[in-house]
C-alpha cells in the first residue's frame, strides 16, 4: 500500500484495503442506501432487511466450551 506500506499478496486484496483510506463505499444497499465497502458486509447487512439468519460461525469461545466443566484440580493436573 502506497499510504501505509502494508503488502499483499492479492491485488484484490490491496484494492479493497485501499478503501480504508480512501473512505470508498461502492457496496449500497438497496432498501435503504447504506454504503459498504466491501460487499461481503452489505450481503451481511441485507439480511436484516430479509430476516434471514446469519451462517452460523464458530468462535474461539464457543470452543472453550467444549472443555467447560473440566475443570483442573487443585494445584493443577500434576500433583506435587
Amino acid at each position: 500500500c502506497g499510504d501505509c506500506g502494508r503488502r499483499f499478496a492479492k491485488r484484490f486484496n490491496l484494492s479493497q484495503h485501499h478503501h480504508t483510506h480512501t473512505g470508498l463505499k461502492p457496496c449500497t444497499c438497496t432498501n435503504c442506501g447504506k454504503s459498504f465497502s466491501r460487499k461481503s458486509n452489505l450481503i451481511r447487512h441485507i439480511r436484516l432487511h430479509t430476516g434471514e439468519q446469519p451462517a452460523a460461525r464458530h468462535t474461539k469461545r464457543q470452543g472453550a466450551r467444549r472443555f467447560q466443566g473440566k475443570r483442573q484440580p487443585p494445584g493443577g493436573p500434576f500433583p506435587a
